[in-house]
């Protein structure tokens, strides 16, 4: 592997881990654009009520969840699912890189780029900007 592949894994292995990041949060925890991923956390808590006998090893708060809520609501088990996505889409690269992954690349730079901007604590955005 030359130095300009391993550069550009590495670059991209960057670009594809922040855009996991920013979607995990996004779905997790946030309203997004039109409130879109809190209708996707309503949809997953009417679709799937929480179990009749609740799950005693649990904390109390995750027992009244199904488990498939608790996912949906949990951004590191969203990023668990996201990640082999994008590791799939880096390795692309070596065996058939192509104009598809560069659409993929853009939108993962897309995301990426929000991650690092919304992951910016408010109390610096007043510093920067003042």
């Amino acid at each position: 592997m030359t130095l300009d592949t391993f550069l550009l894994l590495g670059a991209l292995t960057v670009i594809y881990t922040l855009a996991v990041y920013r979607i995990a949060m996004l779905v997790s925890l946030e309203r997004g654009p039109a409130d879109w991923a809190s209708k996707l956390r309503q949809y997953f808590r009417l679709r799937f009520p929480p179990p009749a006998d609740g799950a005693e090893y649990l904390p109390p708060d995750q027992a009244k969840k199904h488990w498939i809520v608790s996912g949906v609501e949990c951004a590191n088990c969203i990023s668990f699912w996201l990640a082999p996505i994008a590791a799939v889409l880096v390795l692309l690269h070596l065996v058939a890189p192509g104009w598809a992954l560069y659409v993929c690349d853009f939108v993962a730079l897309w995301w990426a780029i929000t991650g690092v901007v919304v992951s910016i604590p408010k109390q610096r955005w007043e510093v920067i900007t003042a």
